[in-house]
């Protein structure tokens, strides 16, 4: 999980400033590029599973339309097309797992 703390001084008028800290937690920056190639591949499993077809209906999918493993270069089993779901299911979820959080606000009077 990466960390962002930033500290912010505002001047406000006539020498008060006020303090804040503001802490981003975020586990998007460790998400990887996908070459366009796999990026298709993916979202085609992904849509057919979003429209409701079941494991078995998309890998028969897949070897219609000549989709290969990325790998090994043969076709697809049920297993693979589960597999591939729920790694596309936890990416989402580091996608959007960003946290904020305030600290407290400090008035200052610099003389």
């Amino acid at each position: 999980m990466s960390e962002l703390r930033v500290t912010q001084f505002i001047k406000i008028n006539q020498g008060y400033y006020f303090k804040n800290k503001l802490t981003i937690y975020t586990r998007s920056c460790s998400i990887n590029r996908i070459n366009t190639k796999n990026q298709k591949r993916l979202d085609f499993i992904l849509k057919l599973h979003n429209e409701g077809y079941s494991n078995v209906e998309i890998t028969n999918f897949l070897k219609l339309f000549g989709f290969k493993r990325r790998n090994k270069k043969d076709d697809y089993k049920v297993n693979d097309v589960w597999v591939c779901l729920k790694k596309l299911k936890l990416r989402e979820e580091r996608k959007k797992d960003t946290r904020m959080y305030w600290g407290d606000f400090e008035i200052w009077k610099i003389k």
